[in-house]
């Protein structure tokens, strides 16, 4: 364990005897993160970092000696219409079948497929022999398989404190990047949102007495919006694929929808993400909406929207844990809402 795990570990871990049992005691549920929960997040983090620095090195070796040898063989190989490899050629047979193609035909190409990969993959790690980048990249896989098992170890955390949900919340916030969340990271952000569904406004008691509304008016205001906005919209998207509006010019079939986006749902939804819940009851609500709509990923879809939704869940959560702000939030309000696109 580094340094800084073991400078904020508490002594008081959630007992191995039963690591799944919610923990009712204020004193638990308001001290710093259990210990398992930071050794898991820590390891993540150091093979993260393992991962981007053999990479890099790995990726300029590769660019030193491409004139000389040529590019590497791409680990990929063409299997009708598709460009895949690994764990893509299984689920790629198993479409195939589900499509209704003979399955004995089927078989015979995948059996072909997975001959033809390892041939590509041979060819691969005779690139490397002659670029003398065997050991590189041997390095690079095995950091690579302990990553995975990082994130897969930390998917399977079952949050029994606030404080343990906080701080897998703000992993995920540190880490989604891009367009979408990995699928492991919608599956911290669900356990870490199980537990305040389930904990905050059942289970566990504040350590003092409240301070704040009881009632939390604008976010269960937000989410009534946003809920009838998303299921007039979704009626307005069905519309659009019956035979009647089939038979309507394009303007007058996609037009309705587009401006109800534009002049509601659009509305509604930067409403949703920019209102942080101010009890533990307004904080399940929104977590358990989020659920009942599919994810994040089916409410409003990856990229800023969702992370200035993470950040909001995040807030409030420290805020009830009696834990700092992120950096970047107040109290009061996110710093950095942006517009949904």
């Amino acid at each position: 364990m580094n340094k800084i795990v073991a400078a904020t570990v508490v002594a008081t871990a959630v007992p191995t005897t039963s690591p799944l049992a919610l923990s009712t005691s204020s004193a638990d549920n308001f001290a710093a993160p259990s210990q398992h929960v930071l050794a898991a997040i820590d390891r993540f983090r150091v093979a993260s970092a393992r991962w981007n620095s053999l990479y890099d090195e790995l990726d300029r070796s590769e660019a030193l000696v491409r004139q000389k040898i040529g590019h590497r063989p791409t680990a990929l190989i063409h299997w009708r219409n598709y460009h895949i490899g690994g764990s893509g050629i299984n689920s790629r047979r198993e479409a195939l079948i589900h499509q209704g193609i003979d399955p004995v035909v089927v078989e015979q190409e995948y059996i072909d497929a997975k001959k033809r990969y390892q041939a590509v993959l041979r060819a691969g790690r005779a690139w490397d022999r002659k670029a003398t980048l065997s050991a590189k990249r041997k390095a690079f896989e095995q950091n690579k398989i302990e990553t995975h098992a990082a994130q897969r170890a930390l998917s399977q955390l079952k949050p029994t404190r606030a404080a343990d949900a906080a701080a897998l919340l703000k992993l995920i916030e540190d880490e989604v990047t891009g367009n979408e969340f990995e699928r492991w990271e919608r599956a911290v952000f669900r356990n870490a949102s199980r537990f305040f569904t389930q904990v905050l406004s059942e289970r566990i008691s504040p350590p003092t007495a409240p301070t704040e509304p009881t009632v939390d008016g604008k976010i269960f205001a937000a989410i009534d919006e946003h809920r009838a906005a998303a299921l007039h919209f979704a009626k307005m998207l069905e519309w659009q694929d019956s035979d009647e509006a089939r038979k309507l010019p394009v303007a007058e079939r996609w037009g309705p929808a587009e401006t109800f986006w534009d002049e509601v749902l659009k509305p509604a939804t930067m409403r949703l993400i920019s209102t942080s819940p101010e009890t533990p009851r307004g904080l399940a609500a929104l977590l358990a909406y989020i659920r009942e709509s599919g994810g994040l990923h089916n409410l409003i879809g990856d990229g800023e929207p969702a992370l200035t939704l993470a950040r909001s869940i995040e807030r409030a959560a420290c805020n009830w844990a009696g834990l700092p702000q992120p950096a970047g939030t107040d109290r009061a309000g996110i710093a950095d809402n942006r517009e949904v696109a």
